[in-house]
């Protein structure tokens, strides 16, 4: 048996010299396809689809007449012809009434968290929603998002609306914010100094905006199918929101990975960081895209360095500044990276990519200039991100502190070991000294603020039964906590993390 794979719908029809078998496809990878007529059997297997057929005569392929394929509706339209012309061929309705569309196999690489939190916003009675490129496609998705467990977090957007599939990313991004992660990347700080200083190709002084494209793009722009989008005001507003969460994802990949000339593995965190591609989310202005792709970075982003987001930041927007042609161009290149990754992302390409290089030629200059400003414009702070970044910084300061005043074996070893025992605290005191009381209390200040602000969230530790609430000592049996995205703080006590300036103690939840 084929395992993960979907059975299509399809249609059988017959004339008396030939068999017409109609097969629905629609996100499929039509340069792996593989259709076989052998006697009696049909055979039709392109991911993520698989069909066989026994027939009730013989057939065989036509040469040269395989058949169509209509990229629009991913639509099959297959001809073969009978062995034994005018041949009746019986019972083809029964064919079609045994084998309806299913899904083989259990879905074995989502992650359990996720799962969790899809049931916890599930509707009663279910509702429909559009999703793609300008929320144009109002189709079932449910058989073919369980083919494709690592490139969606939704793997059904058709059933959660705007809001709730922001909820949802929201709170799997939180549950994925880890505090070592960014404690590590806080200290090593000099170690992503390339990644920081690498210039985009379109901020050299020789780039060329108005250089034309290749025969390469070219063709690929042919391929495209030949569409027509008519938008209202609002849709092309998160048309250009959606394409700023896109480009933001391939300018982080285009600025960490090809530092490390390997380009190819740049379809994951195209993929990973962008609130599109993974949730279907659309945006309702500049700050909530931006927004969405900084915490992206914060929880899944292979550095999470805040700097390393502004400056991300900053190369999406005079990528923007240059115009459409650099744009497309770019765009392309997304395209082409997209298609080559693994666990079949190409399906990014027929969902949103293929549609905004299609649209995109028919923009005005002034739409991208308008887009690159409003970028530049839109500040990011730590705080607006909701995930206590302030209190990730204090610990990594007095980590560093520590390490480099000798005193960090233990405190080092229960890092690695992704725990923080009680013992950190008075390693935190010893690496206090007075000239530096200011900056800390502002740290504290700053953290105790954004705190507060999470306390109106539905990830404040008293809405959750998983969180242990604590103001004293940590006692050696209580758990460790690995990410600080649902605490809050009251009268200057962190629940979780205990603020007095010359100590921090970490608690957490089970």
């Amino acid at each position: 048996m084929i395992r993960n794979m979907v059975t299509p719908e399809f249609t059988i029809s017959q004339d008396n010299n030939h068999v017409y078998i109609n097969v629905q496809a629609p996100y499929c990878n039509i340069s792996r396809s593989e259709v076989h007529a052998d006697r009696y059997v049909f055979l039709f297997m392109i991911y993520p689809y698989h069909l066989r057929l026994r027939l009730p005569g013989r057939i065989y392929k036509i040469d040269g007449m395989n058949g169509s394929f209509t990229c629009e509706t991913g639509e099959f339209n297959l001809k073969f012809g009978k062995e034994i012309p005018g041949e009746y061929f019986p019972n083809l309705k029964k064919i079609k009434n045994s084998i309806q569309p299913h899904c083989d196999g259990a879905n074995t690489h989502r992650d359990k968290e996720l799962d969790e939190i899809l049931m916890s916003f599930e509707e009663t009675p279910p509702k429909t929603y559009a999703f793609g490129f300008a929320g144009k496609i109002k189709k079932d998705f449910r058989y073919i998002g369980d083919e494709f467990p690592l490139v969606f977090e939704l793997l059904e957007p058709e059933r959660f609306s705007s809001c709730k599939r922001h909820k949802i990313r929201t709170k799997y991004e939180n549950r994925k914010f880890s505090i070592l992660k960014h404690v590590f990347d806080s200290v090593d700080a000099d170690l992503l100094q390339p990644i920081l200083n690498a210039v985009a190709p379109w901020n050299e002084p020789d780039f060329d905006a108005n250089c034309d494209f290749t025969e390469d793009e070219k063709s690929i722009l042919w391929e495209l199918p030949k569409s027509h989008y008519i938008l209202n005001k609002q849709e092309r507003q998160e048309v250009f929101l959606t394409l700023v969460d896109i480009l933001y994802a391939c300018c982080y990949a285009r600025r960490t990975t090809t530092i490390n000339e390997d380009e190819k593995d740049s379809s994951f965190p195209i993929n990973k960081l962008s609130s599109t591609f993974t949730c279907f989310c659309t945006f309702k202005n500049m700050r909530e895209v931006l927004k969405a792709c900084y915490r992206r970075v914060q929880s899944f982003g292979v550095h999470t360095n805040f700097e390393l987001c502004n400056k991300v930041k900053e190369d999406v927007a005079t990528l923007l500044g240059k115009g459409k042609k650099p744009v497309i161009k770019f765009l392309i290149q997304a395209y082409e990276i997209i298609n080559s990754g693994a666990d079949g992302r190409y399906i990014l390409n027929q969902l949103y990519v293929g549609d905004y290089l299609i649209y995109l030629q028919k923009c005005k200059e002034e739409h991208f200039q308008k887009l690159a400003k409003s970028v530049f414009e839109t500040e990011v702070q730590k705080w607006d991100l909701d995930m206590n970044l302030y209190l990730t910084e204090y610990i990594a300061k007095m980590y560093q502190r520590t390490k480099t005043q000798g005193r960090m074996t233990e405190l080092t070893l229960s890092l690695n070991d992704n725990k923080l025992i009680p013992r950190v605290s008075s390693r935190l005191r010893q690496a206090h000294d007075e000239e530096e009381e200011d900056v800390e209390n502002n740290l504290a200040t700053a953290a105790s603020s954004e705190a507060a602000h999470n306390d109106t969230s539905d990830e404040s530790p008293s809405s959750n039964p998983r969180q242990k609430h604590t103001r004293g000592p940590h006692s050696p049996d209580e758990p460790v906590m690995t990410g600080f995205s649902q605490w809050s703080m009251k009268n200057g006590t962190c629940l979780g993390v205990k603020m007095e300036i010359t100590e921090v103690i970490i608690v957490g939840k089970v």
